[in-house]
């Protein structure tokens, strides 16, 4: 086991509060806020999302079952566990080896985003390929690196997280979120509850802080990765200025907002919600519900699931902050014994945790979850039996035009009827001669 001195117990805490958070958010992924409390009004479980698909069965996900986030997360960590000298290439064995799963395009790999697709695509390519997926912020990657900061050594400095953030994506904000985020989740770990000012977010916003200089340190190893130093910085500023503004905020909805201003001096298209799938909201707004629901952090992970948007990568990484900084013990009983493959899951997450996970543990973790996506899609498709989506009618040119000319004429007001009746009348007389 690398050096390591996070008590083994807070990081067990920290990967199975990851995978449950996960599980919790998956099915509500891509809702609207509005329209799940409008739904739902509040959870206190996994939940079933069919009452909020307006009748989109086909986007139908289970219940207390995680995603991709967590599955390459604890393949990930156990590369580390394993195989310390190379984790890189015993974790591309450990997804290139995992079963195919008909019907599902990503293997047993469930609901990837897109970063995670082109991951996927790279790996079982064997090359490095073209790198059109990861173009985009995706928080999805950020959720599933932040715990390997728990797993590295940190006499390496921050390269090791680097190059895992670089298997993932190149983008800058992703990239940089990864690596900030893993330090600070590494850093609440590693020591009591935060009590200085501004508790976590406060906490995120100076290890941010400490974070860039190392960035600019290891520019020549950063560019060898593929990645832009400079770029990187810039994005970290950015999350330290999120990081910090949430900080000062009286509230998580003052937080959110905060948090929103920052986001949009880089956006063309302004966002209004946190719950967008981009780094630079995610991560911070999760750390937010972690610290203004500290006293009572499954409130704020049941909050954080209905958010919507990005739930999957908000709910997970808000629950590994909250387990890092208060451990799992306010984790809901019915949560861990409702989970899927729990059993495997827990086992798994303790093996990690101290050390002693193997090649073999982790390939059959990797297979056994071919069944667990093949169950899901014949549940997906049993409800989908009968479901006939309404396709769009193609009209014909002739049709659209005279639709388009009829909503004309109806959207008149008075004066417009007029003119047009005094310009025809004229048309006509003029045709007449």
């Amino acid at each position: 086991m690398n050096e390591n001195t996070i008590d083994p117990d807070r990081i067990q805490d920290t990967l199975l509060a990851a995978v449950i958070g996960d599980a919790l958010g998956t099915p509500f992924d891509g809702l609207g806020k509005p329209h799940l409390r409008s739904i739902f009004h509040s959870i206190d479980g996994y939940t079933d999302p069919e009452p909020a698909l307006k009748g989109r069965l086909d986007r139908w996900r289970k219940p207390g079952l995680y995603s991709s986030i967590s599955q390459l997360m604890l393949l990930y960590a156990g590369a580390i566990t394993a195989r310390p000298r190379d984790p890189v290439s015993a974790f591309t064995g450990f997804v290139k080896d995992s079963p195919a799963v008909e019907g599902s395009m990503p293997g047993s790999f469930r609901h990837p985003g897109t970063a995670e697709r082109g991951l996927l695509e790279r790996i079982m390519a064997a090359g490095d390929g073209p790198r059109t997926l990861d173009a985009f912020p995706c928080a999805r990657p950020v959720a599933s690196i932040l715990p390997l900061a728990l797993f590295i050594d940190i006499r390496q400095g921050i390269i090791p997280l680097v190059r895992a953030a670089a298997l993932w994506s190149r983008e800058r904000f992703t990239a940089a979120g990864a690596v900030i985020g893993a330090l600070v989740l590494r850093r609440i770990a590693s020591g009591p509850p935060a009590v200085e000012a501004g508790g976590l977010l406060g906490l995120g916003a100076r290890e941010c802080g400490m974070v860039l200089p190392d960035l600019d340190e290891n520019s020549p190893e950063l560019f060898a990765l593929g990645l832009n130093p400079d770029s990187l910085i810039e994005a970290g500023r950015l999350l330290q200025d999120a990081l910090s503004g949430a900080a000062g905020a009286r509230d998580i909805e003052a937080a959110e907002s905060s948090i929103v201003r920052v986001v949009n001096t880089i956006q063309k298209t302004p966002v209004t919600r946190a719950t967008v799938n981009h780094p630079l909201c995610a991560l911070p707004y999760a750390l937010a519900h972690a610290h203004f629901f500290i006293e009572d952090p499954a409130r704020g992970l049941f909050r954080a699931v209905m958010e919507g948007g990005s739930s999957a990568a908000l709910a997970c990484m808000t629950a590994m902050f909250a387990a890092a900084s208060r451990g799992a013990d306010w984790i809901p009983e019915e949560l861990v014994a409702q989970m899927v493959n729990r059993t495997r899951v827990k086992a798994l997450c303790e093996s990690l945790a101290r050390g002693r996970t193997g090649e073999a543990e982790l390939s059959g973790f990797a297979g056994a979850e071919a069944g667990l996506t093949n169950k899901e899609i014949q549940e997906r498709g049993g409800r989908t039996r009968h479901f006939n989506p309404k396709e769009k009618k193609q009209s014909s040119r002739k049709s659209a035009e005279e639709r388009i000319a009829r909503i004309t004429v109806e959207s008149w007001t008075k004066v417009d009827r007029a003119k047009w009746k005094k310009e025809k009348k004229d048309h006509d007389k003029h045709r007449d001669r």
